[in-house]
């Protein structure tokens, strides 16, 4: 349910919704043991538009059951946050999530839009199989920045701290995700443009108590990164430092040709090859848009190519390449 206007200057959401903020590095994804079925969160939204000059402050409150009861999904006993939990000596499927937060937008400067946010996740404890992983309380502080420095370059900024409590364990993760993008202009044929980003997760130190690792808290998902998504179980990203490069092309207006290249290290060596080395991680894809509008107003037919290729290094005992590749088609209306 929405209500515009519920008071002064104030909407409101109430029920099952999707929500996304920022880089989706902290909040895009509420249902991550479903793949990409569904991205909804179960929550209270209010959305202040008159506190501040140019600014837009979102005030939420997030309830995920560990399994859907509302059959959106089509099967009640689907575990849709991923895990194993445990409630008391009894084991259920799943881990109920809960959450709050802050977001606010100021767009006083519009080359310069700054978002600044505030957001606890809680998660129940949960079983492994060598045993029981204790109750998680995290809080997590951040900004983020969008300068635009000219009609050719511009540039993002998002970092974050967390702190909180699992168990008797102190929580400490970091992440920043920035890059610069440096654009040409239509006269240019096929408009190339170059990213040069980096990303980085901390990890946790396998000789303290502490919990040092980033947690990724309402976005588990795959981040762009198909293959080496499945380096991190529940999409639970972590313990990652990815420097890339990004060239793309467009050589017709309805499609676009990219080539990306990262390189991937480890902030602590805990992998089973005992080295920093993640890999050489190539990314190839082919967007392309075949049409808005054909038989109505909201309609579109979409579709893209992949092909992305990982060399593992020293990281891992395993050398072997991995290859991931796919191709869609989407039609809306």
């Amino acid at each position: 349910m929405e209500i515009k206007d519920a008071l002064e200057g104030v909407d409101l959401k109430i029920g099952r919704q999707d929500m996304s903020y920022g880089n989706k590095k902290v909040l895009y994804e509420g249902t991550a043991g479903d793949g990409t079925r569904a991205f909804y969160f179960d929550a209270v939204k209010a959305t202040f538009k008159n506190l501040l000059p140019d600014t837009e402050i979102d005030v939420f409150g997030i309830y995920n059951n560990a399994s859907d009861k509302w059959l959106a999904i089509g099967n009640i006993d689907r575990d849709v946050t991923g895990y194993k939990s445990v409630n008391g000596a009894k084991e259920k499927e799943g881990v109920d999530e809960s959450g709050a937060g802050v977001y606010l937008m100021n767009k006083t400067y519009s080359s310069m839009p700054i978002d600044l946010y505030w957001i606890f996740k809680s998660e129940e404890a949960y079983a492994i199989a060598s045993g029981k992983v204790d109750r998680l309380d995290v809080h997590t502080t951040g900004f983020r920045v969008t300068p635009k420095f000219s009609e050719t370059i511009n540039a993002y900024c998002e970092g974050a701290i967390q702190s909180g409590e699992r168990g008797t364990a102190d929580i400490s993760g970091t992440m920043v995700d920035a890059g610069i993008t440096f654009k040409t202009t239509k006269e240019i044929p096929w408009t190339p443009s170059l990213l040069a980003s980096v990303y980085y997760l901390s990890g946790d130190d396998p000789d303290t108590e502490d919990e040092e690792g980033w947690n990724p808290v309402f976005a588990r998902h795959t981040q762009n990164n198909e293959l080496y998504a499945a380096a991190y179980p529940g999409s639970r990203w972590s313990n990652l430092l990815m420097p890339g490069l990004c060239f793309a092309i467009v050589p017709v207006d309805w499609a676009k040709i990219s080539l990306t290249i990262n390189y991937l290290f480890a902030p602590e060596k805990d992998g089973s090859g005992g080295g920093n080395e993640r890999g050489l991680l190539s990314n190839m894809i082919a967007e392309f848009d075949l049409g808005k509008k054909l038989y109505g107003k909201k309609d579109d037919f979409t579709g893209h190519v992949m092909l992305q290729i990982l060399e593992p290094g020293d990281y891992y005992l395993n050398d072997e390449t991995a290859y991931f590749f796919r191709w869609q088609l989407c039609k809306n209306f």
